[in-house]
């Protein structure tokens, strides 16, 4: 199965000002592409299991992804959050909804400014 995490799962390394740093869309889908691996990051996530550097930069990246719609995110990094909350709701939608619900976030649909 190919998988975009982070977020995604997801996203990548969080900027030290909390902004989300320049992926490629190639780079997104190498993550994604690796089952094992999201399914770590998942787990990270939802605090099943110990992060690793993605991981915990993925967890300071959900409030923004999610909860405000990837508000300060540039083109690119508003086009890889939809690409990888697509992927989660397709491939991973009851961890997707435990993750919405431990950030207790609402999802909208839009991303980006």
């Amino acid at each position: 199965m190919k998988i975009l995490l982070v977020t995604s799962v997801l996203i990548a390394v969080v900027s030290s000002q909390g902004g989300l740093p320049f992926l490629t869309t190639s780079e997104v889908n190498k993550l994604i592409s690796d089952a094992n691996y999201v399914k770590n990051q998942i787990n990270c996530v939802l605090g099943k299991a110990k992060c690793d550097s993605l991981g915990n930069q993925l967890k300071l990246a959900i409030p923004e992804v999610l909860g405000r719609n990837c508000r300060n995110c540039d083109a690119q990094q508003a086009a890889n959050a939809r690409k990888v909350t697509d992927f989660m709701r397709t491939n991973f939608p009851a961890e997707f909804g435990q993750i919405l619900k431990r950030y207790r976030i609402r999802q909208s649909h839009s991303y980006g400014r």
